[in-house]
Parts: C-alpha cells; structure tokens; sequence
C-alpha cells in the first residue's frame, strides 16, 4: 500500500510540471511571432504609403502617354483675343482700386507701403484712362463700382472723388484735395468718375464741420486753426460772382434776373469761423 501512495504522487508531481515545462520551452521562433512593436508597423505603413505613390505616377504617365488630348492647351492668339483674355477690364481694376481703398483710408507717407503704393498705382490709373477713352459698359461698371469709394491716391491714403478738385485753392488736406500727380494728364477720366474742376461753397462748409467735429470741442491747434481760416477764405471766394460780372450794392447782377451772394469779408468770416471753434 505504501509502494502505491508513493507511485500516485510521483504521478501528480509529473502532470503538475508538464505545463510548466511546456511554458519553458518557447524557442526563439515563438518569440518572433508576438506583437510586432509600435515602430515597426510605422515602417510597413511607409513602405504601403511609397508603393501606392509610385502606382499612381506610373499610372499617370501612362495615361498621358495614351491620351494626347490632356497635355497643356495651347490657344491660338485669334482666340486669345475673341474672348478677351490679352487685356485686364477697367471693372477688374476698379474693383482691385475700392478694396485698397476701404484698407487704406490713411497711411503713413513715409512708409513702405506708402513707396510701393505710389510705385504701382500709375499702372492702375493708366488702365482706367484706357477705360475712360472706350468708353461703353466697361466705363460704366468701373464708374458704379467706384462711385463714393475712395480710390484716388493722395500720399497718405485714398480718398473719394467728392473730395478732390482739379483746382483746389491750397492745402486743405486732410478734408480736401487737389488732383493727384498720377492723374493729372488723365482728365477725362477724372470727368468720367464724378472730379471736378472746382470745389462749390457747400463743400468748404463741410470740410470746416467735420474740422469742428474732429476737434470734439477741445480748442484747435495753430495748424488748425489756420486751416478753418483757408477754408473760411476758399468758401467766401467761391460764393464770389464769376468774373466780369457787375454787381449792385445789394448783389443783384446788372441787367439781368440773377441773384449773386454779396462777397463776405474774408477776415469777418474767419473770426465767425474761428469763434465757432472755441479758440
């Protein structure tokens, strides 16, 4: 009986180490078959990637090589011209001209984009001169699209055509304008898109309300102050009769039905003026 007990339990030790020795047992083959590492499916990703890149050139070339047609089109100059490709529309630079003027209300005349601004501005100008002596829809589009922008180019930003005249009795800036010199050879265009010759009396007192506006109520500086009588002076000349015109003491023009204002004393207005200012 003691010889049986013995022989069960060499029994059980055996069954109990055969897994153990079994899990001992992993040669070097098992071991290269876990989990391949983070790393190395990067790696086998990279190579899929490069293997699909170069099928598709190979296949691309290859359909070119077939297929003439889908190389570049070159198109005939008479064609070109039919659809009006060779030349830029002045609606184009229009357009170009209101956008530069909504960013560029005001600029730094010293600065770089001040230069560059007024280094490629008389291209855009000359294109619309172009416009102007067409004339026609193209005249028209720039003309609606322009309007009350501001597209003339002053030095230190862009302003609208209400506020420049080709004459413009001195420096009245920053409210009003003379012509700039890139658009001083092109008065047709000028006509076209609403500048004038000369500025009226109305546009005077508004240049002098939005002075008193800008100035908030505060008293004016010495340059402003000078400024609100040039404006003074260029509204009192403006509402002058036109020249060779004989006037009665009370305004009335000689021999005729019309009725001219009375020429104000230039230096009264600028003490009304420079009174309103709080000087």
């Amino acid at each position: 009986e003691t010889e049986t007990e013995t022989e069960t339990e060499t029994e059980t030790e055996t069954v109990e180490e055969i897994p153990k020795a079994v899990a001992d047992q992993t040669t070097p083959f098992d071991a290269d078959q876990t989990t391949p590492s983070s790393a190395d499916q990067t790696t086998s990703e990279e190579a899929v990637l490069e293997e699909e890149r170069e099928s598709a050139e190979r296949a691309t070339e290859t359909t070119l090589r077939e297929h003439e047609s889908l190389k570049p089109m070159v198109l005939e100059p008479l064609l070109i011209d039919r659809l009006g490709w060779h030349r830029l529309g002045g609606a184009v630079v229009a357009a170009q001209l209101l956008e530069l003027g909504k960013s560029n209300p005001s600029v730094d005349p010293d600065s770089d984009l001040a230069r560059v601004i007024g280094e490629e501005l008389p291209w855009a100008y000359a294109k619309l001169a172009e416009t102007a002596a067409n004339g026609g829809a193209d005249l028209d589009a720039a003309g609606t699209i322009l309007g009350d922008a501001r597209w003339l180019w002053t030095g230190a930003g862009f302003v609208a055509s209400a506020d420049v005249a080709v004459d413009c009795p001195g420096d009245l800036r920053p409210y009003l304008h003379g012509v700039p010199t890139e658009l001083a050879a092109h008065s047709e265009l000028l006509a076209a898109l609403g500048v004038r010759r000369r500025f009226s009396p109305e546009d005077f007192a508004r240049a002098a309300s939005a002075l008193a506006k800008d100035a908030g109520g505060a008293a004016l500086t010495e340059e402003k102050v000078e400024l609100a009588a040039a404006l003074a002076e260029a509204a009192s000349e403006a509402l002058a009769p036109p020249p060779n015109v004989d006037t009665t003491r009370d305004g009335s023009v000689d021999g005729g039905g019309s009725t001219y204002p009375s020429v104000p004393d230039t230096a009264r207005v600028a003490n009304t003026v420079a009174g309103r200012f709080a000087l």
